[in-house]
């Protein structure tokens, strides 16, 4: 309540810590169950994201023009456009995975683009980094709002204009591509969800516009804003530094009960920036607006979407186990099974799911019980 602080960084940070105490304390609801007046255990555990709220207030008063990073990581270059050295990630498993390719194993990927220090006589533009209490709280919060967001189903309320730097491809540390892959998800979240953004650039591909727009043209800024969503996607898959690569991949054993990849990575940034585009596939992938509602094609198409998801959960659910060291990958694969869960079938991958959920209770304190009764009886367990 008093304005003199509104610019002091360590509320902002205690801000953020009570949040975190916020969301383990008060188990997040899932869309429109938040309002189910015949839920068992009560209205006690809506999360109010009181402390989001403030939290935001915090940000909207200190947040710079173009939000910046708060930690350095390997330097890596990129390619520059017509390279011929350039990867060839049509065999890249994580980015290119379709559900059948969970049991066939791609060929191996035959070039790559060769990484580079970056010096002062390079030309290219690159993102410099920038450390501080203040950023590193953005990155954080940031990353609370995409979590909240995208499990209850609602607009994307941090403001997205600031970002507008990590929008880029041109060279820059790991730690900056995996912060673009971050805003990356929180646009995508924004085409989905819509969000508050006074400010936001290009305001005829926002949400907010489209839905005012007359039918015929809102569902064509619709399929644009899509189709320019998911080539950005494509253009990720083509340009990242080597090091997005998986050290190691493994495809799951049957013969062992294995139902998840194993996949490992260089760094915790590398497991975020990650996942966060896998969470961006689960949200285009649902939204395509060329998906066929009924009539010829319609079965098919549900089918593939089910088979889509589920291979994406697994995917999730892979790097977070491959990579204990970074446990919000945990929280990360969670997200993917609250959203995705229904979608499997098999006893055997609904136990692994379940596993995953209670290995995220038990070391980790993260409130994934409801989740699970929840999936249990979505699943006629009981």
């Amino acid at each position: 309540m008093d304005p003199d602080q509104v610019d002091n960084e360590d509320l902002l940070a205690a801000a953020i810590i009570l949040r975190f105490y916020e969301e383990v304390d008060s188990p997040l609801r899932i869309g429109s169950a938040a309002e189910d007046s015949n839920d068992e255990e009560g209205d006690d555990v809506v999360d109010t994201e009181l402390f989001l709220k403030v939290t935001n207030i915090f940000l909207n008063a200190q947040q710079p023009d173009i939000a910046q990073l708060p930690h350095s990581s390997p330097v890596n270059s990129l390619p520059t456009p017509g390279d011929n050295d350039s990867i060839d990630r049509a065999s890249y498993p994580v980015f290119n995975a379709s559900p059948s390719s969970m049991t066939t194993p791609p060929p191996l990927p035959t070039q790559h683009h060769h990484s580079a220090s970056i010096s002062a006589s390079d030309p290219t533009p690159r993102v410099t980094r920038a450390d501080g209490l203040r950023q590193a709280c953005f990155w954080v919060a940031f990353r609370q709002e995409i979590t909240v967001a995208f499990l209850k189903q609602r607009p994307f309320n941090f403001p997205l204009s600031r970002c507008a730097a990590f929008r880029s491809f041109c060279a820059a540390e790991d730690a900056v591509w995996a912060d673009r892959l971050i805003i990356f998800c929180a646009d995508v979240l924004r085409f989905c969800h819509g969000g508050a953004d006074p400010d936001m650039p290009n305001p005829s591909c926002d949400t907010d516009s489209i839905a005012a727009s007359p039918p015929l043209r809102r569902k064509k800024e619709e399929r644009e804003r899509w189709d320019e969503l998911q080539s950005t996607l494509q253009k990720f898959s083509t340009v990242l530094p080597r090091s997005f690569e998986p050290i190691y991949f493994r495809y799951p054993n049957p013969a062992y009960n294995e139902v998840f990849p194993e996949i490992w990575y260089l760094d915790a940034i590398h497991v975020t920036g990650i996942q966060h585009v896998e969470l961006a596939r689960i949200l285009l992938a649902v939204s395509n607006p060329y998906l066929p509602k009924l009539g010829l094609g319609h079965v098919a198409a549900m089918g593939k979407l089910s088979s889509e998801l589920k291979s994406i959960v697994l995917r999730l659910c892979g790097i977070a186990l491959s990579n204990r060291r970074t446990p919000p990958g945990l929280v990360t694969a969670y997200m993917g099974i609250a959203m995705c869960g229904e979608h499997f079938t098999e006893r055997r991958e609904q136990e692994s799911l379940m596993r995953v959920l209670q290995e995220l209770e038990r070391e980790h304190a993260w409130p994934a019980e409801r989740m699970g009764l929840g999936l249990r009886r979505a699943w006629g367990w009981e």
